[in-house]
């Protein structure tokens, strides 16, 4: 009998822990497709003409694969220009970005040196100010440098002050805009 007990016992629980996976995988499939839907919506959005951008549907009437080069040709919109700005500053500060990270990493962890564990408090000090508070002082210190408007003055905002808002980002960066700024 005790045999039987222990058998119809487990059974229940494995039962009830699949039951459980299967709730926590539908709505972590609940959750990717809410994740998703916003970039199939913006490419369905992006093959539409222009009429249908505004309309309740989905699905375009005919996919406008020829967007995609107009995107270049318009006038005034220097789109290439941008998307190679893009890269480039992605690229460069996150080359710098892994290469400090990793031989300040190294330091830290692996060489014992007076001060060491003073300095990483105040590494991770720093680390918990808003990003807000250091916006005027980072923007004097550019200033000082000569930094303002300029691809290294970008990149080492980017990289070293790294609390940056994705409104500035999507701005310009207002706080290294200024009236000569590079296109």
């Amino acid at each position: 009998m005790s045999v039987n007990k222990s058998i119809v016992t487990t059974e229940s629980k494995t039962a009830g822990r699949q039951a459980r996976h299967a709730v926590f995988h539908v709505f972590l499939t609940i959750l990717a497709l809410a994740l998703v839907l916003p970039f199939v919506w913006m490419l369905l959005t992006s093959v539409k003409t222009l009429p249908e951008v505004g309309s309740p549907g989905w699905l375009p009437e005919e996919a406008q694969w020829g967007n995609y080069g107009k995107v270049f040709t318009v006038p005034g919109i220097q789109f290439g220009r941008w998307y190679w700005n893009s890269l480039l500053v992605a690229a460069c500060v996150t080359y710098l970005q892994v290469l400090t990270s990793a031989m300040a990493a190294f330091s830290f962890s692996r060489i014992e040196w007076p001060g060491r564990d003073k300095v990483f408090l105040l590494y991770l000090a720093t680390m918990m100010l808003p990003g807000l508070v250091m916006v005027i002082p980072n923007y004097q210190i550019m200033i000082h440098l000569g930094l303002v408007d300029s691809y290294l003055g970008l990149i080492i905002r980017l990289q070293r002050f790294r609390n940056v808002s994705a409104q500035e980002i999507h701005a310009g960066n207002p706080p290294l805009t200024g009236r000569g700024r590079r296109n």
